[in-house]
C-alpha cells in the first residue's frame, strides 16, 4: 500500500494551466512581490511565501479541505502571472497510514465487543471484518484526495482574484491569456 500511496501523492500534478485563471499586470516583478508582501503583513494574504519553491515567484499555503494545498505563481514570457496548485503531501500520507493502522485494532475491539454482548457469538470476526474494512480504505482515501483537489482549486480561484486586486491586474481565464 505504501507504494500506491507514494505514487498517488507524487501524482499530485498541478491543475491544467488553462483551468486556473491568469493575472495580467504591467507591474514589475519586484513591485508584485512588494505589494503582495505588504498585503500579507496586513493579513489579506495569509500563508504567502515570496520566492517560494521551484523557481516560483511566490506561493500561498494552508488552504483546502480536508488536506491543505499550495498555490504557486510564476511569471511567464508575456509577464502574466500563471498559477498551479498542489496538495501538501503530508496530509494524504498520514491519512493513509492511519487507515492502514486502524484496521487491526478495530478488528480486536469489534471481536471483544461482540463476544461480551452476544454469548452465542463464536464466528471468527476477521472472516467478515477484514473484507468489509480493507477494500473500503482505498476508496475513503481517494475520496478525500478528490475532495481536497476540488477544494484547493476552488479556493485558488478566490486567491487569484485577491492577488489581482493587490497588484492592480486583470483576471483572465487561462485559455484567453495566451492570445495576446
Amino acid at each position: 500500500m505504501s507504494q500506491a500511496v507514494t505514487a498517488e501523492i507524487s501524482r499530485s500534478e498541478p491543475v491544467q494551466s488553462d483551468a486556473l485563471s491568469v493575472v495580467r499586470t504591467s507591474v514589475s516583478t519586484q513591485e508584485v512581490c512588494s505589494k503582495l508582501d505588504a498585503a500579507a503583513s496586513r493579513g489579506r494574504l495569509p500563508g504567502l511565501v515570496l520566492n517560494g519553491r521551484q523557481s516560483a515567484l511566490f506561493s500561498i499555503t494552508d488552504f483546502g479541505h480536508p488536506f491543505e494545498g499550495v498555490l504557486i505563481a510564476r511569471r511567464d514570457s508575456l509577464n502574466d502571472l500563471r498559477f498551479e496548485t498542489r496538495l501538501k503531501p503530508i496530509g494524504p500520507a498520514l491519512f493513509a497510514i492511519v487507515l492502514v493502522l486502524a484496521v487491526w485494532p478495530g478488528l480486536l475491539l469489534t471481536d471483544s465487543m461482540l463476544r461480551v454482548y452476544f454469548s452465542w457469538y463464536d464466528i471468527p470476526t476477521w472472516w467478515w471484518y477484514l473484507p468489509l474494512t480493507v477494500p473500503s480504505s482505498p476508496w475513503a482515501w481517494r475520496s478525500a484526495i478528490r475532495k481536497s483537489r476540488e477544494s484547493v482549486h476552488q479556493r485558488a480561484q478566490e486567491l487569484i482574484g485577491k492577488v489581482a486586486a493587490e497588484v492592480g491586474g486583470t483576471v483572465l481565464p487561462g485559455g484567453e491569456a495566451q492570445s495576446r
